[in-house]
């Protein structure tokens, strides 16, 4: 007696392959759904992150493959299924990224209160540079002033003051070394 063969366990993948393309039986994706639909949830729920739609996925990609085995020439059935897999999830999850802005959910008042202490902070370290600048010689405090705070060019700088052009340059170099001292060594908590 002949028995015709249910089961094919026994079959590799790339026989199984040809023997669908060849006979076109749903049954034999069944085989390829036994064996792969666990790794294929698998990588459906790392991308999608919820079970239901792991679930949803890994059915709706055995229901295509029949489709997808005919169109594509596959060497390797195990990275090909991986490959179409991945790419599935990568559509779904850009189809369901938001199109729209999303609003951030913290109170106003935290948001006030946070920029409060920044202004808070930031007026903290202008007074303690301004302290700093007093402990500067008279040349180096009138330079840096000028130039930082009241936004004069080296040429005003000169123009203003007894000092010439290399003077007005070295008092300034020498002024922000001398600052980022003194206030490295007092307030270097801050």
């Amino acid at each position: 007696m002949f028995f015709k063969r249910n089961s094919y366990n026994s079959y590799s993948d790339e026989e199984i392959i040809s023997l669908y393309l060849k006979n076109k039986e749903s049954k034999i994706i069944d085989e390829l759904y036994k064996r792969y639909s666990h790794l294929v949830f698998g990588v459906c729920l790392k991308y999608l992150k919820q079970k239901e739609n792991a679930e949803d996925t890994t059915l709706d990609i055995f229901n295509l493959l029949g489709n997808k085995i005919e169109k594509h020439s596959i060497q390797n059935f195990k990275s090909w299924l991986f490959t179409i897999t991945k790419n599935t999830c990568l559509m779904q999850l850009r189809k369901k990224s938001p199109q729209f802005i999303e609003i951030d959910s913290t109170p106003v008042s935290e948001d006030y209160d946070d920029s409060l202490k920044s202004k808070e902070i930031n007026e903290l370290k202008l007074n303690l540079l301004e302290e700093a600048l007093t402990e500067l010689n008279s040349d180096q405090h009138y330079c840096i002033k000028a130039f930082y705070l009241e936004k004069k060019s080296y040429d005003e700088i000169v123009k203003n003051s007894n000092y010439n052009l290399n003077e007005v340059k070295s008092f300034i170099q020498n002024g922000k070394r001398n600052l980022k001292i003194i206030l490295t060594k007092r307030y270097a908590t801050l």
